[in-house]
This record gives structure tokens, sequence and C-alpha cells, in this order.
């Protein structure tokens, strides 16, 4: 009764004033969105009441004022009008369009306003109520516009939802109106009928989930962009750039990879088609004249990381050759490639590639966009869970590209901001200089984020720096010194954190803004950073820092940074670096209760150490005497010998320093050597004594003071270190071949140095006497005219120096030794008595097993052996060595050792019995007990063949051949078999025609006892060095090799099928396989062989196919391998695919021996022993009888199986069956490759549900799933479009399956799931979006259809019983349980076989 008296009110106070209530309306809404300030809550008032006053409108201008109060409200964005509240009031104008009276031009205003505000709801609005009531409305306007008769029941099948599932698309009625709008009506409909269209299509295509939906939405639009290439219309190009460009480019902020991809393939059709348009020209060189592989649009989704790479790196050089438009590089590649900077997950390699990118973009953008650039990014830094290093690097590219003039005027966006809250800041332009924006707006706010350690950590905030000082050089000298100052000041300052992170980021970032300012700010930066690190582990900071930047500054990279020397920081470089080594600090840490933290103070004393050397590389003559002054200092100062020992390790460095100088040439070298070598050097004087005046007579006899100690002065006593020094100097430049002996300057200041080096050798101090031997060594090598006279004094010298040491142990006698054999091995005129030798031969022989003394022991002997020296003890001496050769543990000792005895065979007289003897003692030492010993020996023997006449090996054939032999058949090292093979190639080589028919005959006897099976593996090895060597020869003996070959392959067949196995795929037992394998790699050299085809085919019938065929399936790795490849080598050499006639059935070139072979290969692929290289043979061979079958195949029957396996088994199906289990052979060679296609479906399917259930599945157990993908799209490449429209489930079925799998992580799973997803691309791209899309809703339905089905089975099931339906749970969660037991202990079992437990002590 209320209610009919509410109505009965309003009908008498609202139907009078329906118009006086829309026109104040109307002025409110105009007002309110004028100034800008309404609330979400008016505008539900608002629409409530226009909501209201709807339900009484009668007429055509109420509908009408209503309509234009409506429409503006369903622009609003959803958060101020919510879609619930749209599909109200959509509702409301589908009931108002219908009052709308006939045709007039306010009529055809509002319809035309509907209209186009309807198209924009398509794009936007996505719940199925709100599309729902968006299709209704079309649906009405028919009836004022003719044209929409065939629009509006398009879009509503495009908009249908399943009316079983209400939430899920009607796939059948939206895939037959994506068919009918791709197929027929794209070129009927005009340019106003496209516009709800494209709108649904962009709608559409940021659908995720959805492939079949997704794609037929690209596929749509691509079909109006091709209207657009064909009409050339200008209305079709203001929609195209009004929806479609403006779409794209929002779609690629998508934060999903998939959607972007489709935007993108969109993008890049719509260039090549439109290359006319000028929003789209600039893009046109991306796509690289049609080159797919260099297309920029198809690599830069694509899966494989490098080929994104790729394609960064091209935009990158087009952005550098200025062919981009600023606003296509913004609003589209900038959104692109962003991110790929955003994503965690990205490869770092990409990343970097991205970053760069970015930069090179900016370098061509607009100052407001360049701007914004920097703020989008440097916001980011700021957020949370971001990747902020990533995004801080951006920051930073983006700096380094600025390209902006100082003088350049350029646009400003100032804000006004009001003091009221609830009003919008004012904007407007203002022109001004960079120079004052980058001086008030661009420094300043990057300065200050740089010192707002609140902010963000420092690890994030310094590394800003390289790019403010990119920026700051810009400005002029008066402002950019300042600037720069403060920010080596706020960078010295963060190396007094605690953090490591923040330490080590901070020395980068100054080494860096070091490199880009440029040698005149070096001083300044030492300078700041010695003002900031003063004391305590502050110092072994400053240190490391100081190396750090001299050793980047004066890297290769930095070479073009004219930081030509050292100099003016050698002084301060060098004191700091002493204060680390020498003093306080550096000996505080060599404390035993010394304890730190910080790396800089372990590694602070290694790094002062490289500092020297640095500096010494790269300082002038006169700066020298900076870095050796705190040496002197210490000398002075202390004889410790713990500090000496620091000494010398400081000069050794300084030497090494000073002699890869190019500032010091060799004359300035000369001379520094000298002075110190003679001690003539100003800064190596003693120092005057300091602090007292020359006291006169004294006139007093009481003394008034007592005398106070003297500080005792140790230089003279460690004077001789310099002298060590120079020689040391000396010695290396001379073995870096410094000095030019065609200078008469060289050799002028060579001349004085001979005899004060060998003055050297009577010193007392064994340092300068070691250091005096190796230049003595050196100099007298050199073309001076004094060196031949002093080369018998140094030589006795030499000599004499191992008499007084007694024995070779002395480091002095070692070096003396070194010195002696480099004497005598440079100095032809060199003579050593023949007293001298045998003394010199008596000492070394005791330490010739030495390892600490060996190298010298041999060098002289080499020496000795190379001048031709011949006395009775040598031949003793050799016999010595050859035992050595064998007998020694170290590998360099006893390649020294075949060389010392190779020589001496060659060059020194043998007699017959002697040589024999050598031969002997080799051949009897191939069985030495450690193999170290038995390859030595054969590496000895190849020299041996290749350096001695043959007619002196002819008479130890024999013995060198059947010992080889020996070794070949019981050595259990594979390295000593490996070189017996080498060595018995060798020795065929060198053999005459009757030897090697004799050798062929022994062969073939041992080929033919088959009670010894490795006797005859050894034979059929001997076969293949035979063909190896000789091919020539060996063809006229194949017919007998492959008498013994099958014969030996036949037996290993019959043994395999003996043994009862429980899987095809048993590996339990240890057959004799190296048999069989042998004779497989035999057959494969024999078929490189046949190179005339005649011959080939009368060769290749005499071998036994289904015996190789057979062990495809022998229970060992290498056999199987070695059959498939030798398969794959056969088919190799077929130029034409398909069925041969006229040859027997167990040909593997026939239908019956293709499909055997296939049906094996297939099965190969099941076994958990496979590896890569494996994988890939296989399936080599099964695309070359894929191929064979679709040639061969009858078009009649090419789909007689297509439906074996389509999808819709269950997934509960494990390896239970095979498809072509009980089919017949003669069947399946009437139609072989659909029994092909369904096999290997089905292999991918088992394979993919056993290790779904196991979580212990082997590690490779993606290689049969990945191979079949392979092949898959090998056939798809082959096959034409029609043909393989009937293969489509039984590729598409273990695809969807792969693609959609959650359950399995692993590195396997990703790469199978890269190859699934490749495939179906490729599929797509073959047979058309159509086809794809239909084959795959098909299948995606129909697993869908199975889930509910089981579902619901089992709801029934449960609720008929229930009981039983809870022991069924509880078994299955008693069995769950008991998994992830059984996985926890897998996975602890696995620990601790691997890594040992800290707990445990490891013996």
């Amino acid at each position: 009764m209320a209610a009919s008296s509410d109505q009965k009110v309003a009908e008498a106070l609202v139907k009078p004033h329906i118009f006086i209530l829309i026109e104040y309306l109307a002025k409110m809404i105009k007002d309110s969105s004028t100034s800008g300030t309404t609330a979400p809550e008016s505008y539900q008032n608002q629409i409530y009441i226009l909501r209201t006053i709807s339900e009484y409108a009668a007429d055509a201008p109420q509908a009408i004022g209503l309509i234009q109060l409506l429409l503006p409200m369903l622009q609003k964005p959803s958060s101020q009008v919510g879609e619930k509240t749209k599909v109200e009031l959509l509702q409301v104008i589908c009931r108002l369009v219908t009052l709308i009276g006939p045709e007039d031009s306010e009529s055809a205003r509002i319809v035309s306003a509907v209209f186009e505000s309807l198209s924009y709801l398509l794009q936007s609005l996505r719940g199925r109520q709100a599309r729902i009531a968006v299709s209704n409305v079309f649906t009405a306007l028919v009836s004022h516009d003719t044209s929409m008769s065939r629009l509006a029941p398009l879009i509503e099948a495009l908009n249908s939802f399943d009316r079983h599932r209400p939430e899920e698309p009607d796939f059948d009625r939206r895939m037959e109106a994506f068919t009918t709008l791709n197929e027929e009506l794209y070129s009927q409909l005009s340019t106003r009928q496209w516009t709800p269209v494209l709108h649904n299509m962009i709608h559409f295509i940021h659908d995720r989930d959805e492939l079949s939906i997704r794609n037929n939405a690209a596929f749509s639009l691509k079909r109006f962009i091709e209207m657009v290439g064909k009409v050339e219309s200008l209305e079709m190009q203001r929609l195209f750039n009004q929806v479609v460009l403006t779409g794209l480019k929002n779609g690629l902020r998508s934060k999903h990879e998939t959607v972007r991809g489709e935007l993108v393939s969109v993008l890049a059709f719509a260039v090549k088609i439109c290359p006319n348009n000028p929003s789209l020209a600039d893009m046109t060189p991306l796509l690289a004249s049609g080159d797919e592989e260099a297309n920029f649009f198809n690599n830069i989704g694509h899966i494989q990381v490098h080929r994104r790479t790729r394609a960064l790196r091209r935009l990158a050089e087009h952005c550098s050759n200025g062919q981009m438009r600023p606003s296509t590089l913004y609003e589209i590649f900038v959104p692109m490639i962003s991110h790929f900077i955003a994503d965690k997950n990205t490869d770092h390699h990409l990343v970097n590639e991205a970053i760069t990118t970015i930069g090179q973009i900016s370098r061509h953008l607009g100052w407001s966009r360049y701007y914004a650039l920097v703020q989008k990014f440097l916001k980011a830094v700021k957020e949370e869970g971001s990747a902020e290093k990533v995004n801080m690097r951006t920051v930073v590219a983006i700096l380094d590209n600025f390209h902006f003039t100082m003088e350049e005027v350029v646009q400003v966006t100032i804000e006004e901001e009001d003091s009221k809250p609830d009003v919008v800041a004012i904007e407007h332009a203002q022109s001004t200089k960079v120079t004052e924006v980058v001086n008030n707006r661009l420094l300043p706010s990057l300065l200050q984020f740089m010192e707002q350690r609140q902010e963000t950590e420092d690890a994030l905030r310094l590394p800003m720096a390289v790019g403010v000082v990119k920026v700051a050089l810009h400005l002029p000298e008066d402002k950019r010194r300042p600037q720069i100052t403060r920010l080596l000041t706020i960078l010295s300052q963060a190396l007094r954190s605690k953090s490591s992170e923040t330490r080590d980021i901070a020395r980068d970032v100054i080494c860096k803004i070091v490199t880009s300012i440029g040698p005149s700010y070096l001083s300044t930066a030492v300078k700041e950073l010695k003002m900031a690190l003063t004391r305590g582990p502050q110092l072994h900071v400053l240190a490391v820092t100081c190396h750090s930047l001299i050793h980047h500054i004066t890297s290769d990279e930095n070479a073009q940074k004219e930081f030509v020397n050292l100099d003016e920081v050698a002084a301060s470089v060098a004191e700091v670096s002493a204060e680390v080594i020498f003093g306080q600090s550096g000996k505080e840490l060599q404390g035993e209760d010394f304890k730190t933290k910080m790396r800089e103070v372990r590694s602070a004393s290694s790094k002062g150490l490289d500092a020297m050397t640095i500096l010494a590389r790269f300082i002038t003559p006169t700066a020298i005497g900076h870095i050796l002054l705190p040496l002197r200092s210490i000398m002075h100062e202390t004889q410790a010998t713990k500090v000496m020992q620091l000494v010398d390790e400081t000069l050794k460095r300084i030497a090494s320093g000073l002699n890869s100088n190019a500032l010091l040439d060799p004359p300035a070298l000369l001379s520094l050597c000298h002075t110190l070598v003679s001690q003539n050097a100003k800064f190596l004087q003693e120092k005057q004594k300091i602090g007292g005046r020359k006291q006169g007579k004294k006139d007093f006899i009481v003394q008034t003071k007592r005398d106070l100690p003297q500080a005792a002065r140790h230089y003279a006593q460690n004077s001789y270190r310099f002298i060590v020094f120079g020689l040391d100097l000396f010695v290396v430049a001379f073995r870096r071949n410094r000095f030019d002996f065609q200078d008469e300057g060289i050799i002028a200041r060579l001349e004085p140095l001979v005899s004060t080096i060998g003055n050297t050798l009577y010193s007392t101090a064994t340092p300068v006497v070691i250091a005096g031997l190796k230049a003595a060594a050196s100099i007298i090598r050199a073309p001076l005219h004094s060196a031949p006279r002093s080369l018998s004094v140094i030589i006795h010298q030499q000599v004499e120096i191992v008499r007084q040491a007694g024995s070779v142990e002395s480091e002095v006698a070692q070096t003396a030794l070194k010195s002696l054999a480099t004497t005598l091995r440079e100095c032809a005129s060199s003579q050593l008595k023949e007293n001298d030798l045998k003394f010199i031969l008596e000492v070394m022989e005791p330490d010739l097993e030495e390892v600490e003394r060996q190298a010298s022991v041999f060098a002289l002997l080499r020496a000795i052996i190379k001048r031709k020296l011949v006395v009775p003890e040598i031949y003793d001496m050799l016999d010595k060595i050859a035992s050595i050769m064998v007998t020694s543990q170290s590998s360099q000792v006893q390649e020294v050792c075949r060389g010392i005895l190779l020589q001496f065979l060659l060059d020194y007289p043998q007699g017959k019995g002697r040589l024999k003897k050598q031969m002997t003692f080799l051949a009897s030492n191939l069985t030495y007990t450690f193999d170290s010993g038995r390859i030595s020996v054969m590496t000895f023997l190849d020299a041996i063949f290749h350096k001695f006449e043959p007619s002196l090996l002819a008479e130890f054939l024999d013995l060198f051949f059947v010992s080889l032999v020996m070794v070949l058949a019981n050595d259990e090292s594979a390295q000593c078999r490996e070189q017996a093979s080498r060595l018995i190639k060798s020795l065929y080589e060198v053999m005459g025609a009757k030897a090697r028919e004799q050798m062929f005959e022994r062969t073939r006897v041992w080929a033919s006892q088959a009670s010894q099976q490795t006797l005859v593996g050894v034979a059929f090895q001997i076969y293949g060095f035979m063909i190896d060597v000789a091919p020539d020869d060996s063809r006229q003996h194949l017919e007998v090799m492959l008498e013994g070959l099958n014969r030996s392959l036949k037996e290993a067949v019959d043994e395999q099928e003996q043994a009862t196995f429980a899987e095809p795929d048993s590996m339990d037992i240890d057959p004799h396989w190296q048999t069989p394998y042998q004779a497989i790699l035999v057959l494969s050299k024999i078929l490189k062989l046949l190179t005339d085809a005649e011959s080939a085919a009368n060769i290749l019938g005499l071998v036994d196919w289904k015996t190789v065929v057979d062990l495809m399936l022998f229970p060992h790795a290498w056999i199987r391998m070695a059959s498939s490849r030798f398969l794959g080598a056969l088919y190799a050499t077929q130029t034409n695919s398909g069925f041969k006639s006229h040859i027997s059935n167990i040909d593997p070139l026939s239908p019956h021996g293709m499909i055997r072979t296939a049906r094996n290969s297939s099965m190969q692929l099941r076994s958990a022993h496979i590896d890569q290289a494996f994988s890939i043979q296989i399936v080599k061979n099964l695309v070359f009888l894929g191929k064979s079958f679709y040639a061969s195949r009858n078009r009649t029957q090419v789909g007689a199986d297509s439906d074996s396996e389509d999808g819709r088994g269950t997934e509960s199906e494990s390896s239970a069956g095979e498809p072509d289990k009980n089919v017949k052979l003669e069947q399946i060679v009437q139609a072989p490759l659909p029994w092909l296609f369904s096999r290997l479906s089905y292999q991918v399917k088992a394979s993919h549900l056993k290790r779904r259930n196991r979580f212990d599945s082997p590690k490779n157990w993606y290689l049969e799933p990945l191979a079949i993908l392979q092949w898959f799209a090998a056939m798809v490449s082959i096959m034409d479009a029609d043909d393989l429209q009937q293969f489509l489930n039984h590729i598409l079925t273990p695809v969807y399956r792969l693609l959609e799998d959650d359950t399995v992580r692993d590195n396997g799973m990703d790469e199978a799931k890269t190859m699934a997803q490749e495939l179906q691309e490729l599929v797509q791209s073959k047979v058309g979006t159509t086809a794809f899309t239909a084959a795959y809703t098909q299948i995606r339905q129909g697993a869908l259809a199975i889930r509910r089905e089981r579902k619901a089975a089992q709801a029934v099931l449960n609720t008929a019983d229930p009981q039983a339906a809870a022991k069924r749970q509880m078994r299955r969660n008693m069995a769950k349980k008991d998994g992830r037991k059984r996985k926890s202990q897998f996975v602890r079992e696995l620990k601790t076989a691997n890594v040992p437990s800290k707990r445990r002590r490891v013996e």
C-alpha cells in the first residue's frame, strides 16, 4: 500500500517536471566536471537520481535528454563509476534507446554518440554482465541503424558466455564468430563498423589465459591492417591511429609477456603493411628487409635470450643512426624495453643490453621526455620490491647519454601549487637555457637523492655519481669543479662506512669518476681521500682505494684517457703504501691477537706492494727516487729479518714495474742499473748525522750532561739489496729483449757492465752472487768486445762456486749450474775442461732424482748433450735418465728425460748391441706397473717412429707390434690404450707392403678366434687402424673383414636374445659389448670408404642389416649409439627420400626396414641412459624416416590413424600400452607416417606422466619429450600445410600438456616448455591462425571436459558412499605423507653424499 502511494506521489511530482529535473542535473554535472572537485559519492548520487528518473521517461525528447546525461557517466574511470554501476546504466540506456523516435538529426546524433561510447566500453569493460549489457545495447541500436544488422550479432557472439558455466566463454560461438570475421566479413565492414570490433579486439588481445581468443584477436587486427593498406582511406588511417595504434602503445605496458608478444606481432605486421604511415615509417628499417632472423619484432620476444639481446642491439644501432622519431622511441620502445629491466627473473645479459638500449634511446629524446625518463627510473629506485640496482644502473645510463648543449633553450614545466588541498596544481611552460635547468633542477635533485641516506641504501645511491659526473662535465669550468669536488668528498666519506659492500661500491665509483674527468682531478681525488681517511683501519682502506684508483686509470681500457704518468701522485701513494707495509698499521696486522672483519685490512699490504709496481710502471726516471726513498729510510732504521724480507719483496715488485715502464727507455735503464750496482746513486748515499752541531774543543773538565744513546744506523749492512735490485733489473730487461744490440749507444753502456757484473761473482753476500750469476749468464750473450775475454774467467768462477759449495743442494750452487748451462748452450766459443766436466757429472749424479734440484741438473745436462761433449760417464748418466723417464711420477720430468734421451740417441754414437738393448728396454716397460710410466714410454716410442729411419726400425717392428697389441688388449688405462692405438697407426705407416700383408693375415687369424672375444675386439680395432691409415690398401680386404664383422654381430644378437629382460631398456646384464661395438665402428669406417655407387651397393649388400637394426636395442648405451650413428651415416648418403624398391625387406632403406628402425629408434628414446648427443642422433634418423614416409605416402591414407591419439585419453594413463602394440607390420606399411606420429605423440604423454608421478626421476628424463618435439618441428617444416592439419592433434596434444603443466619444476621441464613454445609458434605460422586455434581449442576443451567429468564422477561416488570416500581420502593423505618422507630422505641422502657435514671430521 505504501509502495503504491509513493509511486503515485512520484508520478505526480516527477513526470510533469522531468524536463526541469534533466536541465538542472545537466547544469550540476557540468559545473562539477568543470571544477574537478567532485567526489565519487557525488557521482553515485547523480547516477542514482538519473537512473530513478529514467523510469518515468516516456517519449523521445526525455530519452534523449537522459541519454545525454548518462553517456558521460559511462566514460568515467572505474575508480569513480564502478563496473556494476555501469551495467545498470547500460540497462537504462538500452531501454531509453527504444524510446527514440524516427530518424532525425537529433536522434542520429544521439545514436552516433551511443555507438561511440559503447565501442569504447567494449575495450574497457571486463565482467560478464557488463559485456552482455553492451551487446544488448548494440542489438537495440539495430532498429535505428540498418548497418548494425550484421554487426550486432557478431558483437553478441564475440562476447557470448557459456550457459552452463556462466564465467567461461562460449568457445564454440566465439570461434565461429572469429572465423566469420577473419575469413568473410573483414573485407565488407565499413570504417564505422570496424570501430566496435577493433575496441573489442584490443580487449581480447589482453586475455593472458585463453590462447585461442588472444591469437584470433591479433589476427582480426591484422585483417583490419590489411584493409588499411589496401583501401588507403583517410578514415581508415584515422581509425588505425586513434584506436589500434593507441591500443598497441597502451598494451605494451602490460605486465604479461604473452600479451606483449601478440601486440608486438600486430605492430610488426602494421609496419610491414603500412610503411607510408607517418607513425610507422621510422620503424620500417627494423624489419631488416624481410630477413626473419634479423627482424627486430620477431626477436624482441623470442624465447631464446640471445636473440632478444641481438634485437636490442639492433634497435640501439638504429637509434644511434638517428632513424627514429622521439615520440616513437618514448611511447613504443621505452615501455617495451622497460619490462626487461623491471622483471627480476630476466637474464642478466638481456638486462645489460636493455639498459644500454634505454641509454641510447635517451640520447634522442627532447628535454621533457628525457627529464621524465630520469624521474621515472629514479622513482622506481625508491620503490620497495623493485629491482633497485638495475633501475639505478638505468638512471646512470640515461645520465651518461646526456646530449643537450648548455646554450640550448628548452621548455620547462613549472607547477604552481595552491594552498587548498582540493585544488589541482596548475602547470605552465617556461623557456630557459639548459645550463640553468641542469643547475637548478636536475643536478640538485640528483645530489639531494645521494645525500639523503634514509631514502635508500648507500649501495643504491652511490653508483649514480657516475651519471652525475657525466652531466656535470657539460657545465662551464667555474661551475664544474665545485660540483665534482663536492661529489668526491661525498664518496670519500662513504669509504668510512662499516659496510664492505658500500666501501666496494664507493671505491669503484671513484675509479670510474676519475677516469671520466681526466688526469687534472687525480691529485684532487687522492687529496680528498687522505683528508677523509686518517687513522686506524681507515689507513688500510686508503691504501686499498689508492691502489684501485691507480690500477683502474692505468688499465688497458683506460689507456686513451691521457694518464701519461703518475709523477704527480707518486710520492703520496708511495707514502700511503709504505705505511701499510712497514709502518705501525702494518705491524699491528702482524700480531697474533689481531682480529678484524674488514677485508681491506687483510689485503692492504699486498695492495700496497701492487701499488708500488704500478707506480714503477708509470713514472718518469726523475720520479724513481720518490718510491725508493721510503725503502732507503727503512734500511737505515732496522735490520730485522721480517722487515728486510718485505723490503726485498718491495724491490722485486718495483723492478718488475720498471721493466714494464714505457717511459724508461733502454739507455736510462742501463744508466740506472749501473748506478745501482756500483752504488753511485745520490739517494743511495748514507745519510749524514742528523741533529748535531759541529762540536769544538771542550774547555771544561766536568761533563755537565749525560751522554744520550744514539740511534744505530744499519744502512751499511743493508745496502747490498740495492745491488741485487740493479742486477735483477738488468736480468729481466735482458730477458725481455729491451736492448737493441745494433745501437752503438746501448753497446757503449753495456761494455762497462761486464766487469762490474763479473766483480759481483766475488762478493761475500750470497744474494749478490746469485744475482751476479744470473746477470753474467745474460750479458755474455751480448755482442760485446769484452765478453769473449771474460768468458773463461766467468766459467772458471761458476765451476769454482760449485766446488766451494761441495754439492748442488744450496741455492747458489743451483744458480751456478743454471748459469753454466746457459753459458755452454748460448756461447759457441765456451769450453769446459774434461776434468771440470767429470766433476760436474759426478756432482750432479746423486741429484738426478731429487725434485728440488732436477731443473738445474737437467738444464746443464741438456747443454752438455747439445755441445756433444763426450766422456765415458755420459753413457752411464743416460742409462739413469732412461730409468727416470719411466719411473718418475712427474710428467714434466718425464718430458725432459725423453728430450735428453732422444737427443742422445740421435747425436751420440750407438753400437748395434746398445741400440737393441735400448729398444728392448722400451718394449719391456710397456707393461710397467704405473700407467704414467707406460704413457711416457709410448710417447717416447712415438718420437722414435717419426725420427728414426724405417730401415733402423725394420728389425724391431714385430717386437713393438706385439707389445702394443698386448697393451691394447690388456691395459686397464683408457689413456694407455688410446696411446697404443696411435702408435699402432704410426707403426703401420712406416711398414712396407710385405709387412702390412703379414700384419693383416695375423689380424684375420685373431678375428676368427670366436672363443676369445677380447682378441676378436682387438682385431677389429686393428681393422679400423688399417682403414684409417691406408684406405686404398684396405679396399681389397673388405669382404674378408665383413665376414668376420657379420659373424661377431650375429653372435652378439644371439647372446642378447638368449637373455631374458624385464624391459627392452634393461641394462642389468654386462655382456661382451666391446666386440660388437668395435665391429660397428669398423662398419662405419667402411661406409666412408665407399664413394663409388656400384661398389657401395655390392659391399653394403654383404652387411647383415637385420643384426645392425637389432643392435639398436642392445643392453649397452655405446652400442646403441654406434648402431644409430651407423644407420644415420647410411641415411646421409641417400640423396632422395622415400622407399627403395627391389631390395630386401631387412634392408634399412626398405619399407619394412625403415619401420623396424623407426620402432627401435622410438624405443631408444625411452632409455634412461641416453644423453644429448644420442638424442640428437635419434632425431636425425627419425627425420630421415619421417621424410621418407611422407615422400612415399598414400594421400588417401595419410590420416588413417590421425585420431588414435587426439588428446582425449585419461591423464592417469601411463606406459600400460602402446598405440601400435597389436598392429601388424603390413598394416603399418600402408600408412607409416600416421603410425609414427601417433607413437611418438603417445611417448611424450607417457614420459610426462612418468615424471609427474615420480619425484626421483632421472635428470635426463626431458630428453625424450625434447627429442620428439624437435622431430615434430622438423616435420612441420617439411610437410605441406594441408597435409599437416591432419596431424595437428598429434603435435599439439603433447604441446598443450607440457605448457599447461605447473607441477614439475626443474631445468629439464623449462627446456621442454621452451621447445614446446617454439613448436607451437611454428605450427601456427605454418597452418594459419584459424586452423591452429580451432585445433588448440578442441584439445583444450577436450581436456577440460575430461577433468570435469572426473570431478563429477568423483562427487557422485563420494555422495553415494561417504564412508568409502573418507577411507580413500585417508589413504591418499597417508600416501602423501609417506611420499613426503621418502622425498625428504632422498634429498637428505643426496646432500650427505655430496657435501661433508661441518660437524663431521674429515680424515
